[in-house]
């Protein structure tokens, strides 16, 4: 008989410093090749790893620098890994101390990454709300901007190359994108509207991007 795995829920911990004592509220999640679960929890500023299987999920890295702050204080958010798989890429949505301010981190995929390891690989410091991550097939990152309403792309070497926006003739605009994965039989991205802000029913939507590359796939389960 099959028997279907089971994961603990994440755990409520202490806050990493004095303010608020956020519940866990998980976000996304990526698989490695062995089959670990990296989960990024928004409000306590961690990242938890889940072994194959479930089961109890261990905390694997967590910093203060991941609090966020502001009307959304949203910390950890996307998460992926690099084609090469050395890398985690996490999005922390906002900062510490400037909710305008958000950071793409990198950690080496090892482990137990040391507080030392953590890399700022780029920044958007104008009230942005980077949210959610997807590699292409040669290493260009693509960050859906839910603040600014955009998808940004990114060389490996952490220079921005460009923005995609939504034009005056689309029948449905890019409106809080989130979620964003790659299609590779279009060579196309799909992104997924919150619409939180504008709270207009007619953004509820999957939009479909033509990028020309047809993604990095993620590891299975």
């Amino acid at each position: 008989m099959f028997s279907r795995p089971t994961a603990r829920r994440c755990p409520d911990i202490p806050p990493l410093a004095p303010g608020p004592d956020f519940p866990p509220i998980p976000n996304d999640v990526v698989f490695n090749d062995d089959g670990n679960a990296y989960v990024t929890d928004s409000l306590q500023a961690t990242i938890f790893r889940y072994a194959p299987g479930g089961g109890v999920p261990t905390i694997w890295f967590q910093s203060p620098a991941f609090i966020g702050s502001g009307f959304i204080p949203f910390g950890p958010n996307g998460i992926r890994l690099d084609p090469q798989r050395q890398f985690v890429y996490m999005v922390a949505t906002t900062s510490p101390t400037n909710p305008a301010v958000g950071t793409i981190y990198r950690l080496p995929l090892v482990n137990s990454p040391s507080a030392g390891s953590l890399q700022t690989f780029y920044q958007y410091v104008g009230n942005e709300g980077p949210d959610q991550l997807a590699f292409a097939s040669d290493g260009t990152l693509y960050v859906t901007l839910a603040f600014s309403n955009q998808i940004s792309f990114i060389s490996p070497a952490a220079v921005e190359l460009g923005r995609i926006m939504s034009q005056p003739t689309d029948p449905v605009p890019l409106d809080n994108p989130a979620g964003i994965a790659f299609d590779s039989r279009s060579k196309s991205v799909f992104v997924s509207n919150h619409a939180l802000l504008s709270g207009d029913p007619a953004h509820f939507a999957v939009l479909k991007v033509y990028v020309g590359d047809p993604g990095d796939p993620l590891s299975q389960p």
